[in-house]
């Protein structure tokens, strides 16, 4: 699909590994797209795709049958955690603050030892806490709004995991 500021290219191996909407990002461009965004989407989004290529690249290397150190094997959990959380389900909208918060908690390793099913109920309740308890609305947007950068808002929930720990019970 064209458009003129910018293409989305669809996968059709994303689409027959289950991914919708099956947006390839590494081909997809967009011209006007990061100048709408606030400067912490615009931190995020730099920071999640440089993250997702290097994780597609490990995972193509790993083809090859090599062996992986510690630091490989961190990125691909990140990586698959990540992809987990990226397929969401079409029948439940996700308010983008909770995305950026969930997005910044699995990078802060909020859910490291969590298993992917127990860690998608979680967020669940993480999304219907957020939608139903207004203490916890306005924690969660004091916090992004005092983080300017992804790094800043990850640095912020390692020193607040039990915040949403305690609302994923």
């Amino acid at each position: 699909m064209a458009m003129t500021d910018g293409h989305i290219f669809f996968d059709i191996d994303l689409y027959n590994q289950g991914k919708r909407p099956a947006v390839n990002p590494f081909l997809s461009v967009t011209r006007v797209g990061h100048q709408t965004q606030t400067p912490l989407l615009r931190d995020t989004s730099r920071e999640l795709s440089s993250f997702l290529v290097t994780y597609e690249r490990m995972k193509q290397f790993l083809h090859f049958g090599a062996e992986v150190g510690e630091t490989a094997r961190n990125i691909l959990a990140l990586g698959s955690r990540i992809d987990s959380y990226f397929n969401q389900g079409t029948e439940k909208t996700i308010p983008l603050n909770i995305n950026l918060l969930i997005l910044a908690g699995l990078w802060a390793g909020v859910w490291s030892d969590t298993k992917v099913e127990d860690m998608r109920l979680q967020m669940e309740r993480v999304n219907l806490s957020y939608s139903t308890d207004p203490n916890f609305k306005a924690q969660v947007n004091e916090i992004l709004a005092k983080s300017k950068t992804f790094s800043e808002l990850v640095s912020s929930l390692r020193r607040n995991a039990d915040l949403i720990r305690s609302k994923a019970g």
